[in-house]
Parts: structure tokens; sequence; C-alpha cells
């Protein structure tokens, strides 16, 4: 029996190449294939009681973290991204690779708002903000996004904690296109 997949949801393989993030009905869609030699992407959640993360041995994981709660994936951005919309994490294990698949949406008027934020990594302070409530940003969020992690990189003020003095290691973009320039280095962060 063969797989169907549908027409207007292309998935994004080594073999068809990386599309992005996709609009699919209420929803933006992102999807990767990434070798089982590469880093494994895991999903990490602000929440009252502290950093929660979450793996898992088993070969499948679905995670949902509900709109306003900030979630950073180690290896694939490198700041805590907020939305107004819920997001689902899929993380399927298989023998040579890993297939990962981020949903944010599913109610009207959702993903109208994007946060872009840094936390001390020694006592969780926020260190700076940024918000981005243009409901037409769509996708390109993540464009916008790369503009703030360069203007966070740039400023040693913002990456040194008014509580405790640590300084933040620097930020990086959403994972660029295979190929392009410094993605290995941002891997490796």
């Amino acid at each position: 029996m063969e797989l169907a997949i549908h027409a207007d949801v292309p998935l994004n393989t080594r073999e068809k190449g990386y599309q992005g993030w996709q609009e699919i009905s209420q929803y933006l869609v992102w999807a990767k294939e990434f070798g089982k030699d590469e880093p494994q992407l895991t999903v990490l959640e602000m929440t009252p009681q502290g950093v929660v993360s979450f793996e898992t041995d088993r070969p499948f994981l679905l995670h949902r973290v509900p709109a306003g709660r900030p979630m950073h994936v180690n290896h694939l951005f490198g700041f805590w991204h907020t939305s107004d919309a819920d997001r689902l994490w899929i993380h399927a294990k298989y023998p040579n690779s890993h297939h990962y698949t981020m949903i944010s949406g599913g109610n009207l008027g959702t993903n109208s708002l994007s946060v872009v934020s840094w936390f001390c990594p020694k006592c969780a302070n926020e260190l700076v903000r940024f918000e981005d409530p243009n409901p037409d940003l769509g996708p390109d969020f993540w464009d916008k996004a790369a503009e703030h992690v360069k203007e966070f990189n740039n400023s040693l003020e913002m990456r040194t904690c008014k509580q405790c003095g640590h300084v933040h290691p620097h930020g990086y973009a959403f994972l660029p296109e295979e190929g392009t320039e410094g993605a290995r280095e941002r891997l490796q962060w």
C-alpha cells in the first residue's frame, strides 16, 4: 500500500530539499528530515516552575506547547519563541533519520503575535524581548526574528543579565537552508 501525500503539502525530505514554512489553512507548518548523526532537536519550555525539556527514548513524540508559553528548540533556533497560537512539536525517529514537524495555529486570528526573547541561563531573568504584532508576517516571521538575533548578538548590554551579571552566549536565527554558510556552526551551539 502506497502512502498518499496531500498534493498541496510538499514533504520536506533530503531528496526534495528544504521548503521551509508552509501556510496551510489556519496553520503554519514546518517539517524537515535530519540524518541520525546530526544533533537531535529538543524542545524546551519556560514554565512557571522553570525550564522543562521534552525528549524521549520512544520512537515518536507529540508535544503541545500552549499559546503564550516561551519555547526553544536546541539546534534549530537560538532564542525563545512565544506565540499567540498553540504549537505542536512532532519528532519521529527512524533507523537512519529523525523527522521533525512544528505546527502553529488552528484558530482564526492566531499567528498574529510572535515574541523573540532571551532568558539568562543562570537565573532565568528575561534579558530582552522583541514583539512582532504584524499578522501579515506569517512564516516570514522567522526572517524578522533573524534581525532580532543580530541586534541581540551585537549588544553586550542586552546579553548581560541585570540580576546576576551572567553574559548570555550569542543567539542564532532559525536554521537556514542546507548549504547556507554558517548553518553547521549554528548547529554546534
